[in-house]
């Protein structure tokens, strides 16, 4: 299931590169060109690849974005250098941008060694950025403002103190609304439910163009896992099953816990159409209540 932060940090680099190019290297470098992310081999998509130059050599920056810590990432970074370098045929420099800061006190690795025979086989480091030791006044005085989204999950900072910052930032009003978008979204990594829902303007959320956007790619992806398992269970019992699972999935997505009551109560629902309402309704609802209010009318 593609997950919600994932998406609004992909959509911020490709329209803010520059400012993700300075997160990185700070000013050491020019923006050439964003790239498509597909790879060669086999069909898997990196988060965000960025030709840049340096004194006049141009090389690729590549960032993968982790909302979950994972003790193999050095694997999938390896294999993405491998693959870009095949598909470009320029050095690569690879960045993993760790957002979730609750991993704050788990040692993330940035590097890997495989030694043999006393010969060294391989050495390979990626950089780790990871975003709550960030200095939210480095984002706000260089007026990055691709990177303001992730203030909220910065150091020292509050989320009230961050949307203030967005809603007051020198650009245009569409901008400004995809920003506050994207910051509630990330910042429901480190921010309970209800203290985001009690602050959180709706009127902009749902003005922005990426509420639309993020809202069908959570929707498709919910219609496609129940259409798989529908078909992999069979005809009309297999696509109830899977259309339940569709549900779980993208609630999964959204909201830190699902209540058993509410599981319960999905699973017994024998109606595609009454399952197809509440799949849409799990990719819009505001929190897990307007879930209940829909499954006690069915």
């Amino acid at each position: 299931m593609t997950q919600i932060y994932d998406l609004s940090l992909k959509l911020l680099s490709e329209k803010y590169p520059e400012d993700f190019a300075k997160l990185v290297f700070k000013e050491k470098v020019e923006v050439v060109k964003v790239l498509k992310r597909e790879l060669p081999v086999y069909e898997r998509r990196s988060d965000f690849l960025l030709k840049v130059k340096e004194n006049n050599t141009e090389f690729i920056m590549h960032i993968e974005f982790q909302s979950s810590y994972e003790s193999d990432m050095y694997i999938r970074m390896l294999s993405y250098y491998a693959r870009i370098l095949d598909k470009h045929k320029l050095d690569v420099y690879p960045v993993v941008i760790y957002i979730n800061p609750k991993d704050a006190n788990t040692k993330i690795q940035d590097s890997y060694e495989h030694t043999r025979f006393n010969e060294k086989v391989i050495y390979f480091k990626y950089k780790a950025i990871k975003v709550w030791d960030l200095d939210p006044r480095d984002i706000i005085n260089n007026k990055w403002y691709g990177l303001y989204p992730l203030i909220p999950l910065t150091k020292d900072t509050t989320i009230t103190e961050s949307l203030k910052e967005i809603e007051s930032a020198q650009v245009d009003e569409n901008t400004k609304k995809d920003l506050y978008f994207c910051a509630v979204m990330l910042a429901g990594l480190k921010y309970p439910e209800n203290i985001l829902k009690s602050i959180v303007k709706e009127d902009i959320m749902k003005e922005s163009s990426y509420y639309q956007y993020l809202y069908q790619e959570v929707l498709k992806e919910g219609m496609e896992k129940g259409r798989e398992e529908g078909i992999k269970e069979g005809m009309e019992k297999g696509m109830e099953k899977g259309m339940e699972k569709g549900i779980l999935s993208v609630l999964s997505a959204r909201f830190e816990t699902i209540p058993s009551r509410v599981k319960q109560k999905i699973h017994t629902i024998r109606n595609n159409t009454a399952l197809e309402e509440l799949l849409k309704l799990a990719a819009t609802a505001k929190d897990i209540s307007e879930i209940e209010k829909k499954l006690n009318t069915l």
